[in-house]
């Protein structure tokens, strides 16, 4: 493990995260079911596999071929769309112009073949990708009417859908990487690790999931700012997660080493491990801020205000216990540390937090506040919805007003 190693491995996972988002923008806006679109596809998947296979800092020149593969099949994309939609030709023109500034970087580096070279187009693309929404602010001035919505739906399950495969990063670091153990390491101490890290990753998810809000309220709905926020917020928690996943396999790796004196973890261990699943757990109670802060139902009863209070402010707390785990617990052991205190101490965090969420879900629902229902609120079109199967602000109303009331998805876009 090494500072080097960790910047690296940020900057490469960002640029995985980024080619799926440019990717999301077209397919979530637009259905292509032609055999060019079919081949501009495999073009991207090609190049998703090159830069899978070539994802170590040596391999730095190949990863930015799969790169510029990757991006010119979505460069393909959009330009099709530029030139047969004239509804959407502003937008496609700004995508287009996003990857042909990454695409150019790419070739750049190509003509320096330096380490050196490739290493700044890198750390360039990688803020370039992640952060051009500020460029667009700022320099960009597109109306509404040639603006081209998104399917919300859609954008928000690929997401979900890459937090469970990078979830899923750490089953394969507790299990299936171990699947050629010799008879002797296959020991109960093992067994308990692998048991403890499915609990862990099971209650991530089951937390991750339990902060998705109904589809009135979904923060991609709200603003451009908090649609903007949603996506950054889901970058930092799967970079996070992905980390988490790396510390489980530092775990196991010491669970069965037959070496007493190895069988234990570093501090830089620990800090990673702890430090990635606290992250974690931050971004995703700032998730559910941008779904549901500012959100209040001002005709909740005094009792309820409590609760939802006590909620919020409880669970702020509770997603720093990752982080004083590891810091209380290198007090006690700064030199090594037993890898089943690590997976007990984060099992209690997790499960804590999602034994206590379900207890104020239920008590929200015994006060009848489970379902979205219509409230004698100020406006007769406020709104009073739950987050599905969690705590939360439990109800939570807002006003629509007749722009909100009538969000237009790509069904409602006429693009001929």
């Amino acid at each position: 493990m090494s500072w080097h190693g960790l910047v690296w491995f940020c900057i490469v996972f960002s640029l995985f995260i980024s080619g799926m988002n440019l990717y999301s923008q077209y397919t979530t806006r637009y259905l292509d079911t032609s055999l060019l679109n079919s081949f501009f596809l495999f073009l991207y998947l090609y190049g998703t596999a090159v830069m899978v296979v070539n994802a170590n800092v040596e391999y730095a020149r190949t990863f930015c071929v799969g790169m510029l593969i990757q991006r010119a099949a979505v460069f393909l994309m959009q330009g099709g769309v530029f030139v047969l939609l004239a509804r959407a030709k502003k937008h496609a023109s700004i995508e287009c112009f996003i990857l042909l500034t990454s695409m150019a970087a790419i070739l750049i580096g190509r003509f320096i073949d330096t380490d050196r070279g490739y290493a700044v187009v890198l750390i360039f693309l990688a803020v370039w990708e992640n952060f051009y929404f500020v460029f667009i602010i700022l320099f960009v001035r597109i109306k509404h009417h040639e603006l081209v919505p998104l399917n919300i739906d859609h954008f928000a399950d690929r997401v979900g859908a890459m937090v469970m495969v990078v979830l899923g990063e750490s089953i394969v670091s507790a299990i299936i990487n171990y699947n050629k153990l010799s008879e002797s390491q296959r020991t109960t101490e093992y067994y308990e690790a692998m048991a403890l890290t499915l609990l862990l990753t099971y209650a991530v998810g089951l937390i991750y999931f339990s902060i998705q809000p109904p589809r009135d309220l979904h923060a991609l709905r709200r603003h451009a700012y908090s649609g903007i926020g949603f996506l950054f917020l889901h970058k930092v928690l799967a970079i996070s997660l992905l980390a988490m996943g790396v510390g489980i396999k530092f775990i196991i790796d010491a669970v069965i080493n037959p070496d007493p004196e190895e069988s234990y973890l570093s501090r830089d261990q620990v800090w990673l491990f702890f430090g990635s699943l606290g992250i974690a757990l931050i971004s995703m109670i700032l998730i559910r801020v941008l779904h549901f802060w500012g959100r209040p139902s001002p005709h909740d009863p005094p009792l309820m205000k409590q609760i939802k209070s006590g909620w919020w402010g409880g669970f702020f707390i509770l997603m720093w216990t990752p982080l004083l785990c590891g810091y209380f617990t290198l007090k006690a052991s700064p030199d090594a540390v037993d890898p089943f205190t690590m997976l007990g101490l984060s099992v209690a965090c997790v499960f804590g937090i999602g034994i206590i969420e379900t207890i104020i879900t239920h008590i929200l629902v015994s006060m009848g506040q489970d379902s979205v229902v219509p409230v004698a609120a100020r406006s007769p079109r406020s709104i009073r919805a739950t987050s599905y199967g969690s705590a939360g602000d439990g109800p939570m109303a807002c006003l629509l007003s007749d722009d909100e009331e009538n969000v237009p998805t790509i069904e409602d876009v006429n693009l001929n």
